[in-house]
């Protein structure tokens, strides 16, 4: 939780954590060029952020190897769920097709800062193999407010994440690595109160009851499987308020069963009572439009700006503006619907999931 009197200057970047959460319990100062666990991991550059952890790409002295290096505030090492489920599929003994998708924990160790105690995980380089990393500079942001007295709780300067997007696609492996364990939990133990899923991944179920469980899984998987084809969010929160979210999950998909559709206490200013859009607005000015889950699938690629002067980005990615197929339009319609159906009992499971059409057939 960032504190109520801001102590820095907002960042001007994008692309970067919360200045703020470098405070007591939350994330530990790093400096490109800080080496960890007596000099073994030297950082080179960041790899991304969360809410709960910063990434970094770190070289392995010992082994000679690139690695991922994660820092996790200091409030959630207490209690690193992350570590927990990670060792118990490192020594799962179940022999399963995608257990090489799964990320490997290499090594792991706390380090004590001015915010705490934080627990370090070391793991594979998920991405691209990056070899040719000659200038890695910080990003100056963040700078203290005149007269804050901010100690040495936040690093001298913040660095933005390596854009992944600029570098050509043959320093990818080609497969998915599944990395980000941090809120996971066991299927027959669900946590009481939701895991802290980013708003525009959450299933209904998850926005009114506050509930997980692997059918919220399920629909975050629809989600993804979308935002992957599309390049873009199905439910986007641009402005970070869950009513947004709901309201494109009804113009989508129609209105919600209840109680949620009565819980919902924002929804005259859409829809009608039947979960149309309202008819008229103030200004004329329509703030919601049916806009059905075929339609975005068939739109995919119609808004992408395409620069004919661009360097080709290599056999992974497609040129911007393709399309797709009618029929893996059709295929992908009905995957969707299978994953994020209103009722989760409705929903796909993830056995059948994974032999769907759209994986063996249209893309297999």
């Amino acid at each position: 939780m960032a504190t109520s009197a801001r102590h820095y200057q907002p960042s001007a970047l994008d692309n970067i954590e919360d200045v703020e959460e470098y405070r007591k319990g939350g994330f530990h100062p790093v400096h490109l060029g800080d080496s960890f666990a007596s000099g073994r991991y030297h950082v080179l550059y960041k790899l991304g952020f969360g809410g709960f952890s910063t990434v970094w790409l770190a070289r392995d002295e010992r082994l000679r190897r690139l690695v991922a290096l994660k820092i996790i505030t200091a409030e959630a090492s207490s209690r690193c769920v992350e570590l927990q489920i990670l060792r118990h599929l490192n020594e799962s003994s179940v022999d399963h097709p995608g257990r090489s998708h799964i990320m490997s924990i290499l090594d792991h160790f706390n380090v004590q800062g001015p915010n705490g105690s934080h627990a370090c995980l070391v793991s594979q380089l998920a991405g691209p193999s990056v070899t040719q990393i000659c200038d890695s500079p910080g990003q100056m942001a963040g700078s203290p407010l005149p007269g804050a007295n901010t100690s040495l709780s936040a690093p001298d300067y913040l660095v933005e994440p390596l854009d992944r997007s600029r570098i050509h696609s043959s320093y990818f492996s080609g497969d998915a690595l599944l990395v980000d364990f941090g809120h996971s939990f066991m299927s027959d133990s669900p946590p009481p109160e939701g895991v802290g899923t980013p708003l525009s991944y959450c299933s209904p179920e998850a926005l009114f009851d506050n509930r997980a469980s692997v059918w919220s899984d399920i629909w975050a998987l629809g989600y993804t499987i979308f935002e992957i084809r599309a390049g873009s969010q199905l439910f986007a929160s641009f402005l970070g308020g869950p009513d947004e979210v709901i309201r494109q999950m009804v113009q989508t998909l129609g209105k919600l069963p209840e109680p949620w559709w009565s819980a919902w206490e924002q929804r005259s200013a859409y829809f009608d009572e039947s979960g149309r859009p309202k008819r008229t607005w103030e200004n004329d000015i329509p703030l919601a439009v049916e806009y059905p889950l075929v339609e975005q699938i068939r739109d995919i690629g119609a808004e992408d700006e395409v620069d004919e002067d661009e360097s080709p980005v290599g056999t992974i990615m497609e040129a911007p503006g393709t399309r797709l197929s009618e029929a893996e339009v059709l295929t992908l319609e009905d995957l969707m619907h299978g994953t994020i159906a209103y009722a989760p009992e409705q929903r796909m499971p993830a056995d059948k999931a994974v032999i769907h059409p759209w994986f063996t057939g249209v893309c297999g």
